[in-house]
């Protein structure tokens, strides 16, 4: 089997493409669910759900089980972790970049819904919540688990722990096709919410994705994409608070 990554020392070898993939399945579907079930037959669930402050430690627990599965799978192949799971000190000007790419990504967005005449209508929930006593501050910081949790747990698992493991058994061009892919899959229920494929939303994953694994390619570190996911999640929820500043 043609190995292009740099080996590790010894017996040291990540999982390969097809373990790579189970370990998805574990992490992804059966270790969410064996979490979800726990809570919901325990009765834990509903308690959680009473308050914010609860829910949110939930959601961070829910985060943790996942983040916890990828770390023990990587430590079962020996190899250091912040080698495997691409947790690099990344270089200034990597970081740089991401900003510079995800602000212009946004405002080419904004521009695009501002003149199509759309703007209107996207500034819809950010005015109801404004008109409910939210601070634009917290329309954005309230989201905090998709600007900090999925953001570092889902880039350590696809442009970390996937991506190692391709890269050292097929080449980098591969772990960026298959990170790319599998991270838009994965996130069908957005882009399939009623069962119809929403073509515009499939486009705007597997951009946002290929920018990630472009900026993992060239960083060589998984702390890049995690701060470009987490600008794009949070330029979601700035560009109506933007846009609600130029439309009447």
């Amino acid at each position: 089997m043609e190995m292009t990554g740099d080996s590790p020392a010894g017996d040291r070898r990540p999982w390969g493409l097809l373990a790579s993939l189970a370990w998805y399945v574990v992490v992804f579907e059966i270790a969410g669910r064996l979490y979800d079930l726990a809570l919901n037959s325990s009765g834990l669930q509903a308690a959680l759900d009473r308050h914010f402050a609860t829910r949110q430690l939930g959601l961070l627990a829910a985060w943790a089980v996942t983040l916890l599965v990828t770390m023990l799978a990587a430590r079962l192949t020996r190899v250091p972790l912040y080698d495997y799971l691409g947790w690099r000190r990344p270089r200034l000007r990597d970081v740089l970049l991401a900003f510079a790419i995800m602000a212009a990504l946004y405002a080419a967005f904004g521009a695009l819904v501002f003149f199509s005449g759309n703007a209107a209508g996207a500034v819809g929930e950010y005015r109801a919540a404004i008109a409910a006593g939210t601070s634009p501050w917290w329309f954005v910081l309230k989201w905090w688990p998709t600007l900090i949790l999925s953001p570092f747990v889902e880039e350590t698992f696809f442009r970390g722990f996937l991506w190692r493991g391709v890269e050292f058994y097929h080449g980098k061009w591969m772990a960026f096709v298959v990170s790319t892919v599998l991270f838009a899959a994965m996130h069908y229920s957005y882009w399939m919410p009623d069962g119809a494929v929403e073509w515009g939303s499939v486009v705007q994953y597997l951009v946002s994705s290929a920018i990630f694994g472009a900026l993992r390619w060239r960083s060589g570190s998984a702390v890049v994409p995690m701060l470009a996911h987490s600008l794009d999640n949070a330029g979601l929820k700035i560009v109506p608070i933007v846009l609600s500043a130029l439309v009447p």
